[in-house]
């Protein structure tokens, strides 16, 4: 059995990849249960047991996944306090289960408290459980990015860190589709995004909107989809609002997509430009993709999926104004653009087939413990119930 762990279940890119990690399980026969201590997204969970994945919502998830441990259960994991929980579970039940933590956001191995003192006793301390991870192969990244942000805060070189890309489940190609595309996009080129409308994360949203009156203008048959929910969403709201009144609405905002019916929406458009898992998808559907630089409100890339070797995300100081990519596109033959989708494809094809990801964890073996200091211990727990109260202030305001 597969026992995966995270705090909550929401319409987002880490739920959407357990969503694809345990329908891949499903398929070599292993079955797959999800813990979790907050379910906001009905959808979500309907999605993951619509696919036989056992969705359990309790109090405290890694506490819930380590109970009646079998022999070949494994546990993954998508946060480092999660990781860090699970860690001290395996040690109270002297078990041998493998655990893996999978970083899949640059700041997902980095610790920092509000309380500056309790960041520098502990910070030595995390940096030798993250470094030790990685040495025995239990803690794996998704990108160059992902090691980079880590080597950078710990000042520590990983030369031996393995990168893992998000994991997809690869579908045969349609050439028509791509073919009805290229031909639509002469008279109507929608540009897609879709992202949750948390910012600075996806501030590129902002400047993607903003620059949508001068690219109409110059090109009249653009239009722009997105696709987005969160708590900043009504912050977007108004950007897309001002820039409508300007541009005969040719802007669409969407909110709340069941994940089963985002396939209609890539289907339609002739650019995705975004980050994460949902430009792969888009990249799946043979769509020419972009991907743009995260935590920052400017529009940054430096190309084409296919040109950055199958990355999800732009590298800081690495992009330059992603509206150069965008006409670049815009002005393409039929013969230069059927190619970028092509290419694209490919990359996709090549360095994110999911059975890469389900091979490494279901075959890597190792005995080796990994110990917490109690420093670590005290402080999650102190995390945890400062966690669980917030939990029940949000439950009560309701």
């Amino acid at each position: 059995m597969l026992k995966m762990v995270y705090k909550s279940i929401n319409l987002g890119g880490v739920q959407t990849l357990m969503l694809r990690i345990g329908k891949h399980c499903r398929k070599e026969g292993i079955s797959t249960v999800v813990y979790c201590e907050e379910i906001n997204s009905p959808q979500m969970k309907d999605a993951l047991e619509n696919e036989k994945i056992k969705v359990v919502e309790v109090k405290n998830a890694p506490a819930a996944a380590f109970k009646n441990v079998k022999k070949d259960d494994i546990f993954l994991t998508f946060s480092l306090y999660d990781y860090i929980e699970c860690l001290v579970e395996k040690r109270k039940k002297s078990i041998d289960n493998n655990l893996f933590y999978y970083v899949v956001h640059p700041y997902n191995t980095i610790h920092v408290t509000r309380l500056s003192i309790l960041n520098r006793i502990t910070e030595n301390s995390y940096k030798n459980i993250i470094k030790k991870s990685i040495k025995e192969g239990f803690l794996f990244f998704m990108d160059k990015p992902c090691v980079q942000e880590y080597e950078n805060y710990y000042d520590e070189k990983s030369d031996n860190a393995k990168i893992i890309p998000l994991p997809m489940e690869i579908k045969p190609i349609n050439y028509s589709e791509i073919d009805k595309r290229c031909e639509n996009r002469i008279c109507d080129f929608n540009i897609l995004s879709i992202a949750r409308s948390d910012f600075p994360f996806k501030g590129y949203l902002k400047t993607l909107v903003n620059s949508f009156e001068k690219l109409y203008i110059k090109y009249p048959s653009t239009r722009m989809t997105i696709i987005s929910d969160g708590e900043d969403v009504s912050l977007l709201k108004k950007w897309v609002d001002k820039v409508n009144a300007h541009c005969d609405n040719r802007i669409q905002l969407i909110e709340k997509v069941h994940p089963s019916m985002l396939e209609q929406y890539y289907e339609d458009a002739s650019l995705y430009v975004g980050m994460g898992t949902t430009l792969l998808e888009a990249c799946d559907k043979g769509v020419p993709s972009l991907p743009i630089e995260a935590y920052t409100y400017e529009l940054k890339a430096s190309g084409f999926f296919n040109d950055v070797d199958g990355r999800v995300s732009t590298m800081p100081g690495e992009g330059i104004d992603a509206m150069s990519y965008i006409e670049k596109i815009m002005n393409m033959t039929h013969v230069e653009y059927k190619e970028l989708a092509m290419e694209c494809r490919n990359t996709y094809e090549k360095k994110h087939d999911i059975n890469l990801t389900y091979q490494y964890i279901s075959s890597k073996k190792s005995n080796t413990i990994i110990k917490v200091p109690y420093i670590i211990i005290f402080e999650n727990k102190i995390r945890r119930m400062i966690y669980t109260l917030k939990r029940l202030h949000r439950e009560n305001s309701k």
